[in-house]
């Protein structure tokens, strides 16, 4: 677990990752069945009315009472990412088969409406979309395999 809090990339990477590595190595004996990454930081001032980044916290997800704990925490974590955090926007146009594939497994008729039931409006400008927003779509269709 120590290695993967010491490792490189954001500090919610590095919990979620010791916490997998906890889990890999046998995890609690009491088992599983909840799992949570807080990280709080300094109030800085903010030009924004509401600051999502800039409460106190910057993240505090948790689940309680789940079967996988940790796989779900990932996949909050990972909407929680694509909400909120600024990224790389790449080109629809760029992934338009993999977009199409997982729009028709999800049962959606075009990309804006995925995005507007999603709340991802602030990543999507109608030819770019955030890495991360991508990555949830892809997820969600491949979660239904």
């Amino acid at each position: 677990m120590a290695k993967e809090a010491e490792g490189k990339g954001k500090i919610y990477e590095k919990i979620l990752r010791a916490l997998k590595a906890g889990e890999e190595k046998g995890g609690d004996r009491r088992g599983k069945q909840s799992a949570s990454i807080i990280v709080v930081k300094k109030e800085q001032k903010s030009e924004k009315e509401f600051d999502p980044l800039n409460v106190g916290k910057y993240i505090d997800i948790r689940v309680d009472d789940h079967k996988e704990p940790l796989k779900e925490l990932e996949r909050i974590l990972n909407l929680w990412i694509a909400t909120f955090v600024e990224e790389e926007m790449v080109n629809v146009k760029d992934y338009e088969d993999i977009i199409s594939s997982a729009l028709a497994k999800l049962g959606y008729k075009s990309l804006k409406e995925w995005i507007e039931i999603n709340n991802f409006e602030g990543k999507y400008t109608g030819d770019r979309i955030g890495k991360s927003v991508l990555n949830v779509l892809i997820s969600q269709a491949e979660s239904l395999k």
